[in-house]
């Protein structure tokens, strides 16, 4: 099921709650359908607009029913996996990636358009241990993958996460 930004941010601090108290994993993965506005200037907001509802309907299927899929802007999707860890996300990922080039949605003049998407996952723990920090570690994870030319999925192993959580807890000291 895919669901909006603002219905997933508590469902999101429940299951990061849960998985923290009872020590499971969690992952958070951010996705972005690569070059979206240079689609819809190419061909139309339609057929961008098609493409990530292709890329929303995928990932409603790879992933279990309780985790979540949120559509929080144009083309960029929010996922919190129960129970998953990182590398076994980047993996989910990969696989979803490789279908999704290979889809193709109709464009104005009915000729098939393609696209990929980047993606960044985070873990609990490893790269934050609440929902923003797990949020930011991800959303950075995307931008290195973007930066990379896109059509890839980077799991974040920020180093600066511990460092950062460590920081915050002295700073409320």
């Amino acid at each position: 099921m895919v669901v909006g930004v603002r219905a997933v941010m508590p469902i999101m601090e429940r299951m990061v709650s849960i998985a923290r108290r009872y020590n499971h994993p969690l992952a958070v993965v951010v996705a972005e359908v690569d070059q979206l506005r240079a689609i819809a200037t190419n061909h139309d907001d339609a057929t961008a607009e098609r493409l990530a509802a292709l890329l929303g309907r995928r990932l409603g299927r790879a992933f279990r029913n309780e985790d979540v899929v949120a559509h929080v802007s144009p083309g960029r999707f929010l996922v919190t996996a129960f129970g998953m860890k990182a590398d076994d996300g980047v993996q989910r990922m990969a696989e979803l990636l490789e279908g999704f080039r290979e889809q193709t949605v109709e464009g104005p003049d009915r000729t098939p358009v393609r696209a990929s998407f980047s993606a960044g996952i985070a873990q609990l723990r490893a790269d934050g241990a609440d929902t923003p920090a797990l949020v930011r570690a991800a959303d950075a994870a995307l931008a290195s993958a973007q930066r990379l030319g896109g059509d890839r999925v980077e799991a974040s192993s920020r180093p600066e996460a511990a460092a950062d959580e460590s920081a915050q807890k002295t700073a409320t000291l």
